[in-house]
């Protein structure tokens, strides 16, 4: 009796957590800015580094620098493109 009321009280528990869950998940909505930086990270993966350099004016560079690029934005891990 008493393993089938700690059995029940474990279902019980994960059922509320999970519930929970899941209305904080379909209830969650992103902000503005949330959006703007999510589309902003998709269109620089599609782009080639040549690419990239022509739009932003910063070439990509694996230290942890930063670059003021001519599209506005200032870009992590790219620093100011020489010719």
């Amino acid at each position: 009796m008493k393993k089938t009321f700690i059995a029940a009280c474990v279902a019980a528990t994960l059922g509320i957590a999970g519930f929970n869950a899941f209305e904080t998940i379909k209830t969650t909505k992103l902000s503005d800015l949330a959006l703007k930086n999510i589309e902003a990270l998709s269109e620089t993966e599609t782009m080639t580094s040549e690419e990239f350099m022509e739009k932003t004016g910063c070439e990509a560079v694996w230290e942890d620098v930063t670059c003021a690029g001519r599209d506005g934005n200032t870009h992590t891990f790219a620093k100011p493109y020489e010719k």
